[in-house]
């Protein structure tokens, strides 16, 4: 999940370096029991990243989450989402 973490921190960097001061990203959770990933690790993640450019960084972007629903699953877990 490192890897979610940074490439959520490098597209923030890469809109703060254009200027953007507000943005909203959106992604499905994954999930992947045989690596160990569940769907809460994976927004997690995402959030993290949200923190570190956030304090670390000190972007001046302020970013918000949208969660999508994979259509293609069960009821259950769109609900889960």
């Amino acid at each position: 999940l490192d890897v979610v973490t940074r490439i959520t921190v490098e597209v923030l960097e890469d809109f703060n370096a254009e200027n953007v001061r507000y943005i909203e990203l959106r992604t499905t959770p994954r999930d992947d029991p045989s690596l160990g990933i569940t769907m809460e690790g994976y927004v997690d993640a995402v959030l993290k990243g949200f923190e570190i450019a956030r304090v670390e960084k000190k972007l001046r972007i302020t970013p918000k989450l949208i969660l999508s629903v994979n259509r293609a699953r069960s009821v259950a877990l769109a609900e889960k989402t």
